[in-house]
């Protein structure tokens, strides 16, 4: 959709020769050049003139002078030119020669530059390039990531220790860099060696004390290490959960918004209601109508924002409501689906008579069997997590006995904060 006359700059190969330069000059005066009805103009420039022919890099040499003068929204001047070619018929175009350097702001449309530069061997490189977006920056009232990680590498560990000392003298004479910018830099612009160090950086300051401090720490080159993503089930959540995630990362509240969005059209309710501390619906957080579309839209928010991080899962698994937000990260469901599969699920369970009770403990599953079993049907083993990692769930007076027993042994125990005995035949 670009037309001729919206190209504002063209890096010109500019032979430097009587001959060479009108052709070129003709060329683009009939493809890009012609007087336009806005009066607009387009500006002619070569890197070569300041550096000389590149040979084969010639054509990446005009691209990167381009992308430049785009990026600088500023057009330099054609270097060393005195006098200009007689034979060039600019009469009549809307080709200049500049002389001195000049704006090229930002206008209502992305700006165009071309390049026209050759190599040798017959390499020719006609390119249009648009500007890029702006950069994004901190709005009024944005909150920016409270931390950032910092990474490092080398090949060696003298070489990364000197690499280290390099940065932090680099911070210590940048007071007005951007932390956030510094960490994204050292972490895309670099490749990754085998001696590596990662700070937790909260300000420039203290990053560069811990640049000094700990040795690096050295990691077998065998490729990226397998990653899991497990997804825990009801009991976790609580009021005022992922207000942090929520303030400082966009990709976590723009998926939390999508179930927002979704969870509005089906249930009547917010999800900020509930997760705000300050909402209306946040002392019923606990109520399972409530704490499973909740956990579902948080742990689904959380893996996509793990996955713009580059983390991506080879393996998911999930417990309990956490099965759902698995089989979403896995790509079995949408995240709309997912969330209408939970609501119902959690209004199903919210209508069932209320009571009963879930507890952990540090017991094994022989140990919570035996205690349980003179109880029957009314205590459930709800989960076997571990060696010592078992849910106990049922009958809230035959549960809280169970466990009292278990604390007189001398093992831990923890009541969840659920509305119902799940996992159990209550269910």
């Amino acid at each position: 959709g670009a037309t001729a006359d919206r190209i504002g700059y063209v890096e010109a190969h500019g032979t430097g020769t009587a001959l060479g330069d009108p052709i070129e000059f003709e060329a683009l005066a009939e493809a890009i050049g012609k007087a336009r009805p806005d009066g607009s103009k387009v500006a002619l420039g070569s890197v070569k003139t300041q550096i000389g022919h590149l040979e084969a890099a010639a054509g990446i040499a005009g691209l990167v002078k381009a992308a430049l003068v785009l990026d600088r929204e500023r057009i330099p001047p054609l270097a060393n030119l005195e006098t200009p070619n007689p034979r060039l018929a600019q009469a009549g175009t809307a080709i200049v020669l500049p002389r001195t350097a000049a704006s090229w702001p930002r206008i209502d449309r992305p700006r165009l530059a071309g390049v026209s530069a050759f190599g040798l061997s017959g390499t020719n490189a006609h390119v249009v390039l648009e500007e890029a977006p702006p950069a994004p920056r901190l709005a009024a009232g944005d909150v920016e990531r409270p931390a950032h990680l910092f990474v490092l590498s080398a090949r060696s560990s003298a070489s990364l220790a000197e690499l280290a000392r390099r940065h932090a003298d680099a911070l210590e004479r940048s007071p007005d860099a951007s932390l956030a910018d510094v960490c994204h830099t050292v972490a895309t612009g670099r490749a990754h060696f085998e001696y590596r160090r990662a700070i937790v950086a909260r300000s420039r300051e203290g990053l560069a004390r811990d640049l000094a401090g700990a040795p690096p720490v050295r990691t077998p080159a065998a490729g990226r290490p397998r990653v899991a993503f497990l997804f825990s089930g009801q009991g976790s959540q609580h009021a005022g959960a992922a207000r942090e995630l929520l303030a400082t990362q966009p990709v976590f509240a723009q998926v939390l918004g999508r179930c927002d969005s979704a969870l509005r059209d089906r249930a009547g309710w917010s999800l900020h209601d509930v997760l705000d501390p300050a909402g209306p619906l946040a002392g019923r957080i606990d109520e399972t109508g409530f704490a499973q579309p909740a956990i579902f839209a948080i742990e689904v928010a959380l893996a996509e924002l793990l996955r713009s991080w580059g983390i991506v899962p080879d393996l998911v698994l999930g417990h309990s409501v956490g099965e759902y937000a698995a089989a979403c990260a896995a790509g079995v469901v949408s995240i709309e689906d997912g969330l209408a599969l939970v609501a119902e699920r959690a209004r199903l369970m919210q209508g069932l008579p209320a009571g009963g009770a879930m507890v952990w403990t540090a017991a094994d599953e022989g140990t919570a069997r035996r205690l349980a079993l003179p109880y029957g049907e009314r205590v459930s083993i709800a989960s076997v997590n571990g060696p010592r990692d078992t849910v106990l769930s049922g009958d809230e007076d035959a549960v809280l006995e169970v466990a009292a027993a278990l604390e007189r042994a001398g093992t831990p125990t923890k009541r969840l904060r659920v509305s119902h005995a799940f996992h159990s035949r209550r269910m």
